[in-house]
């Protein structure tokens, strides 16, 4: 079973990779744009991957932050 470090490691690389997604997406969307296509559904569905992904990165932050806390609490001498 993977450890805490290697799982947040994982985590990081998935929200990296819905980032690159993302751009990749809304380079494609301005394109559509640019040559006068409806883009509104294309939009429509971006708009649920930024918003799944900020939910993503929320999470990876709050674990994140656990790890912290937890480092501190059992190295020796913590809290």
């Amino acid at each position: 079973m993977p450890d805490n470090q290697t799982i947040l490691a994982q985590a990081c690389r998935y929200v990296q990779e819905g980032q690159r997604h993302i751009a990749e997406q809304q380079a494609r969307v301005a394109a559509l744009d640019r040559d006068g296509h409806d883009t509104s559904p294309f939009r429509a569905v971006l708009a649920t991957l930024e918003e799944s992904l900020r939910l993503h990165q929320d999470q990876l932050a709050w674990e994140e932050q656990k790890a912290e806390r937890l480092a501190v609490l059992i190295q020796p001498g913590g809290v």
